[in-house]
């Protein structure tokens, strides 16, 4: 009875641990609005499915989040598979 305990645990952990493998989640601080392209890379453009921002942002970087969310401007598909964008910390840059 307890070999059977222990396999059940053993596989919730093992699952556990291959969910917080697949799920690809980043964190970026940027100084400057508009350069969110620069601090992801091609690559992660597409496999990021949540993602973090803290600080300045603008409308170019509000852009590059859709195309990472499924869609691009004119509202075509994309690759990108972004889920969770969290902006909580972000200030939407505005020059006058």
């Amino acid at each position: 009875m307890q070999i059977f305990t222990f396999r059940k645990g053993l596989t919730a952990i093992a699952l556990s641990l291959l969910c917080c493998v697949a799920y690809a989640q980043k964190t970026v601080i940027l100084e400057t609005p508009g350069k969110l392209s620069e601090k992801i890379s091609g690559a992660e453009k597409y496999t990021t499915t949540s993602l973090v921002i803290s600080g300045p942002i603008n409308g170019a970087d509000i852009l590059f989040l859709r195309e990472m969310a499924g869609r691009n401007q004119e509202g075509g598909k994309t690759e990108g598979t972004l889920q969770c964008p969290n902006r909580s910390a972000t200030i939407f840059g505005v020059k006058l």
